[in-house]
């Protein structure tokens, strides 16, 4: 046998080995066995032949191999060991790729602008497997050699591929951790365009925080069955995008407020708000400026709600943070402590995650604004505090 051929077969074995896992798989053959078994049984003159003679020599001779080594019977027999099921999923997911790079039609990456970051139509979870597993046909002996068992999943996979938008949300609704992982991941891919020319100082922050707080609502529209109405993928597309925008408006107003309490002194130092445009002001009566704010103009409305909670007393604090005592404290603590969600979690013995900690600021400060807002339209009404 010459030299090239020896190192030919020598390759084929190890892709082969590498291609099918059949080590991990543990087939009762390494390496070395099937490589001198294969330069044995063999004396064809491979120099002489064309690429597509040798590619059908390539096959015939490792068919040959496994009938002889019983593959089959192997494959049979080990069915419920953990490390050739593992195999077979490998092998599915290798389909899966090849699948997806030879897909021409429409498919719900497409329509969620996936491009090729990334699949959702043709990811195969750990616990999709688990679903799809027990369709197969694996209790037989016809499997006379990998490459045969891979045309099969080919075939049977073709059933269930690719993913169409009710099977993803399905797989979302079971909490497949995998496809939740794959919306993530969208989220903040859309989050990231959304962004893009924005004049954030630090625009990954701001990206992580958005993409946090959509995929929160987002699970929760989900679990709540309020999204039922979203028929295809560029639905849920388009949803998200307006999921994330409504977050960004919230974001900027927490700007505003972070800014008002950064700019004004008179939060630290308990100074009065404006207090040179207010001659009225009677030391003994803090809040008659409520009567001449104006709750259309958010800096004045945020002022005005960081002013009472710093005060911590009186009628208009008692019923500015009414029903949401623990809420505001942990809103506090974030704005005016500086506490990190972190830092407040160990405050409350981590009976609150950093996730809920963060909705938990995010919907007191939208309540207070609301609330606020109603009481000054109610004190402007009536004429007094």
């Amino acid at each position: 046998m010459s030299h090239i051929k020896t190192i030919i077969l020598k390759e084929i074995v190890e892709r082969e080995f590498e291609r099918y896992g059949l080590e991990q798989m543990r087939f009762p053959v390494n390496r070395d066995i099937m490589t001198e078994w294969l330069m044995k049984h063999d004396n064809t003159l491979i120099e002489q032949l064309t690429s597509k003679e040798f590619n059908t020599w390539k096959e015939n001779l490792l068919q040959l191999f496994y009938v002889n080594h019983n593959f089959a019977g192997y494959f049979s027999k080990n069915l419920q060991q953990q490390s050739l099921i593992i195999q077979i999923r490998g092998l599915m997911r290798r389909v899966l790729k090849i699948m997806n790079i030879k897909q021409k039609d429409s498919t719900i990456d497409h329509q969620l602008r996936l491009g090729n970051k990334y699949t959702l139509a043709y990811k195969l979870s750990s616990e999709y497997f688990k679903v799809i597993l027990p369709d197969m046909k694996l209790q037989t002996s016809i499997w006379a050699s990998p490459i045969v068992f891979e045309g099969y999943c080919s075939s049977f996979l073709k059933q269930y591929y690719p993913i169409n938008y009710i099977t993803l949300i399905e797989r979302l609704e079971k909490n497949d951790n995998e496809f939740w992982e794959g919306m993530a991941r969208l989220i903040r891919y859309i989050a990231r365009a959304e962004l893009s020319r924005s004049t954030y100082i630090d625009k990954d922050y701001v990206v992580e925080e958005l993409s946090s707080e959509a995929l929160i609502t987002f699970k929760r529209l989900l679990s709540t069955h309020r999204l039922n109405h979203i028929m295809d993928a560029s639905h849920l597309y388009y949803s998200i995008k307006k999921i994330i925008r409504y977050k960004r408006l919230e974001y900027d107003k927490t700007l505003k407020f972070d800014d008002a309490m950064e700019n004004e002194d008179w939060i630290v130092n308990g100074e009065d708000y404006d207090a040179s445009n207010l001659d009225y002001l009677d030391k003994n009566s803090s809040f008659l400026y409520l009567l001449d704010i104006n709750p259309n103009n958010k800096t004045h409305l945020w002022h005005s709600i960081a002013k009472t909670l710093s005060e911590s007393q009186g009628e208009v604090y008692c019923d500015l943070i009414r029903g949401n005592e623990v809420y505001v404290e942990i809103f506090k603590m974030f704005y005016f402590e500086g506490l990190s969600y972190k830092e407040i979690a160990k405050q409350y013995n981590n009976a609150y995650s950093e996730v809920n900690l963060r909705k938990i600021v995010s919907r007191t400060r939208t309540t207070l604004e609301q609330r606020m807002y109603g009481l000054i339209s109610c004190y402007q009404k009536r004429t007094y505090v």
